[in-house]
């Protein structure tokens, strides 16, 4: 699956490059797409391949790369983002309940990674014919919700400040077993942090500030 996910999402890339430049590489690359696809939703997957999945459809809809009709990219983000707050841990972290209580899966931030996918389809009420249906928003906030305040509370982190002084001066662990900082968190992260702060700057919520999610995510990138 780690190889699937990668090389669709790699693909996407590619093909999206293609489209501008060479038209006959450009349909060629768009029949791999379809190949990987089929393969990638067709396995289990961890929370991390989880996102990846949802990030690349997500990349692909708003590269309005036409291999597959607009609405099947969202009905697709919808299952992938439906699915993560079905198998959501008690602790808040998106997808890890894949076998037992979800202890198994001892990702800190890669559940965090499709988060930027429900902010997304929380975005679109209001256009008619691709918003939620009125009963999944309130379920897709309060995922969203308890996976932003695992992620603010409950996750290990390290300070980088010379004193450990500054509370703003962490870096958020990968893991939930122990501390560690890997560059993936890059990627795993901030955009989820960065979309949520754009979200509730328009839908304003009592416990989230947009700019410390703004400036959290920022920071997780240039610390």
């Amino acid at each position: 699956l780690s190889l699937h996910s990668s090389s669709w999402q790699a693909t996407i890339t590619a093909t999206a490059l293609q489209k501008m430049s060479t038209p006959n590489l450009y349909d060629q690359a768009c029949s791999r797409l379809q190949k990987l696809f089929t393969a990638l939703l067709c396995t289990q997957r961890s929370s991390w391949e989880q996102g990846c999945t949802a990030q690349a459809l997500l990349e692909a809809f708003q590269s309005s790369l036409e291999w597959m009709d607009p609405d099947m990219y969202l009905t697709h983000l919808y299952c992938l983002a439906n699915d993560a707050v079905v198998r959501q841990g008690e602790d808040g972290r998106f997808a890890t309940v894949l076998n037992g209580d979800g202890s198994s899966d001892q990702g800190a931030v890669d559940p965090a990674c499709i988060g930027e996918t429900f902010f997304n389809l929380l975005g679109l009420q209001g256009d008619a014919g691709r918003e939620l249906f009125q009963e999944d928003v309130p379920r897709f906030e309060a995922g969203a919700e308890s996976m932003l305040k695992y992620i603010l509370e409950c996750c290990p982190r390290a300070s980088v400040s010379p004193d450990n002084s500054s509370p703003d001066d962490v870096l958020l662990s990968h893991r939930t077993d122990c501390t560690q900082i890997w560059s993936d968190t890059i990627y795993m992260l901030p955009p989820f942090l960065a979309s949520a702060a754009v979200y509730y700057t328009y839908h304003p919520h009592s416990f989230f500030d947009p700019a410390v999610l703004l400036s959290m995510s920022l920071r997780q990138i240039t610390l």
